[in-house]
């Protein structure tokens, strides 16, 4: 036996609030005498009758707004697939997969830019310059092909799971 409904109602798990509720519904007791059995059972009991009237969760199903649901879902999927049909809608796999064959066979051109480079400088330039040259070409181009890649990546929706959103290097 409590003395107060904030006792009772942390005895069973419930904020005061809810206990006065319950309270106010019919439950057992009076002020100062609050039996936490006496609610609990008053409160499960309640709680089947809900059920059995109602349903699993304590509320009326609403067959309506659960049909309307159903029947949107089914039009808009049925809209997707026409688009489908009629070439408004692709995979973007799809282009994703074109772009990076495309990159893919323009990489062997791409990697021999440097050495094109260096044929186009006077030969006066010293080795270790010529040299530093060609590595930042390189990296350039090593760097250009990654966000290309990370791009495709993106658009494809591969690397998602990436920490950061970071493509992998591809």
């Amino acid at each position: 036996m409590f003395t107060t409904r904030s006792k009772a109602a942390k005895f069973l798990g419930i904020n005061t609030r809810t206990l006065g509720q319950h309270l106010a519904d019919g439950a057992p007791g009076v002020r100062g005498q609050y039996n936490a059995n006496a609610i609990a059972a008053w409160i499960e009991k309640n709680r089947r009758k809900k059920i059995d009237a109602h349903g699993s969760n304590g509320h009326a199903p609403d067959y309506a707004k659960a049909r309307a649901r159903r029947e949107m879902a089914e039009a808009k999927l049925a809209e997707l697939k026409l688009a489908e049909q009629e070439r408004r809608l692709i995979d973007v796999s799809a282009p994703a997969g074109i772009m990076r064959r495309a990159i893919a066979s323009g990489k062997s051109q791409f990697e021999a830019v440097p050495d094109r480079v260096l044929s186009l400088l006077p030969p006066t330039l010293e080795p270790a310059d010529l040299q530093r040259i060609k590595t930042g070409c390189e990296q350039l181009i090593e760097n250009t092909l990654a966000a290309f890649a990370a791009g495709l990546d993106e658009l494809s929706g591969e690397g998602d799971d990436q920490p950061g959103g970071q493509a992998d290097g591809r």
